[in-house]
């Protein structure tokens, strides 16, 4: 069972990080799961995606039992009669973070160089100019994750991510708080994102009242 981390949060609930290793049939082996989800499931062709979404569910099972059950908004996010949950996956990195009574937002990437091609679609002016050369990459993906997250934590679709989402600037380190506003029509908040770098993997999560 490669969990590769588990972590209590400062504000309640928790986070855990699979490494996948696993063969599908494994996974198979681990999980009950409901009739819903086995529907769910059975919809995904691409093996990847069913290894991702069997690690998730996994985690769920053996850390947060109570939230395995999961169904989705309309807006596609995750929920559980019985908390607040997200879900996030990269490659072989899966993520799952439960509060017991806080929206929350978890998001992986793999750090690859290609972000480039799309920052334009997600990186405001302001951004641009905090952004330190010498860790230009590293920081680009943390506020690519960052907004995933908050985006996440959100919850109602329809998002501009460098209009609508901001990241302050911020020095690069190996993990660290980021601080950060959603503003959109009648809607405003300031937000606190966590992240931390986990080999070629950024993660950043936040739990707060909506």
């Amino acid at each position: 069972m490669p969990l590769y981390l588990q972590k209590e949060l400062p504000q309640g609930g928790a986070l855990a990080l699979w490494r996948i290793e696993e063969a599908e049939n494994w996974f198979s082996s681990q999980l009950s799961l409901s009739a819903e989800n086995e529907t769910e499931l059975a919809k995904i062709a691409h093996p990847r995606r069913r290894l991702q979404w069997m690690a998730c569910r996994l985690m769920l099972q053996k850390l947060f039992p109570e939230t395995v059950n999961v169904y989705k908004s309309s807006s596609g996010k995750p929920s559980s009669k019985h908390a607040h949950i997200a879900i996030a996956h990269a490659r072989e990195l899966a993520a799952v973070l439960v509060h017991p009574t806080l929206p929350c937002g978890v998001d992986v990437e793999l750090i690859e160089i290609k972000i480039q091609l799309i920052a334009h679609k997600f990186l405001s002016e302001k951004e641009r100019e905090f952004i330190n050369p010498n860790t230009y990459l590293q920081q680009l993906y943390i506020i690519w994750s960052a907004k995933e997250t908050m985006y996440k934590w959100y919850g109602l679709g329809e998002m501009d991510f460098r209009k609508n989402l901001s990241i302050h600037s911020f020095e690069y380190k190996d993990s660290g708080e980021l601080s950060g506003e959603i503003e959109k029509e009648n809607f405003k908040s300031h937000l606190k994102i966590t992240y931390e770098i986990h080999g070629d993997y950024v993660v950043t999560w936040m739990a707060q009242k909506l």
